[in-house]
C-alpha cells in the first residue's frame, strides 16, 4: 500500500547562485537570473564542452535541454542580466546527485559578457525541480 514511500530518489534543493558567487569570488550586481538548460553529464567530454561553449560566449543551449532525472548528474546553465542591462553573467553549476552524502553544487565555469553580443536564448524561467 505504501510502496511509493520506500523509492528511492533525491529531491534536489533548489541552486543558491548568491552563495555559489560568494564562495568564488564573483562580483557581479545582476536583476534576475535566468535558467537556460539542464545538461545531463553523459560521459567526461560533457563538462569541457558546456566550459568551451561558455568560454566562447555562445548561450544556445535549446537543443540539450532536458527533464531534469534526479538520480543522475546534470548542469544548469544560467545567465544573470546586470542591473544596467549591459553586461551578463553566464554560469555553468554541476549538481551532482550522490545520495550518501548531500554534495553541494560547485561552479564549473562562468564568464561576463557584453549583452549586446549575445546571441538570442529561448530562455525558460528558474523553477524548482521535485
Amino acid at each position: 500500500m505504501f510502496k511509493w514511500f520506500k523509492k528511492k530518489e533525491k529531491i534536489r534543493a533548489e541552486i543558491c547562485i548568491p552563495k555559489i558567487m560568494i564562495d568564488n569570488n564573483i562580483n557581479f550586481d545582476y536583476e534576475y537570473v535566468v535558467e537556460n538548460a539542464s545538461i545531463l553529464i553523459s560521459d567526461s567530454s560533457t563538462k569541457r564542452s558546456v566550459i568551451e561553449t561558455i568560454q566562447k560566449s555562445s548561450t544556445d543551449f535549446s537543443n540539450q535541454k532536458i527533464s531534469s532525472d534526479s538520480n543522475k548528474d546534470i548542469i544548469k546553465v544560467y545567465s544573470l542580466n546586470g542591473m544596467n542591462n549591459e553586461k551578463k553573467l553566464l554560469m555553468a553549476v554541476v549538481d551532482e546527485a550522490d545520495t550518501k552524502s548531500e554534495p553541494e553544487p560547485y561552479l564549473l565555469a562562468h564568464k561576463i559578457v557584453q549583452a549586446k553580443n549575445m546571441t538570442a536564448v529561448r530562455n525558460k524561467a528558474v523553477s524548482a525541480t521535485y
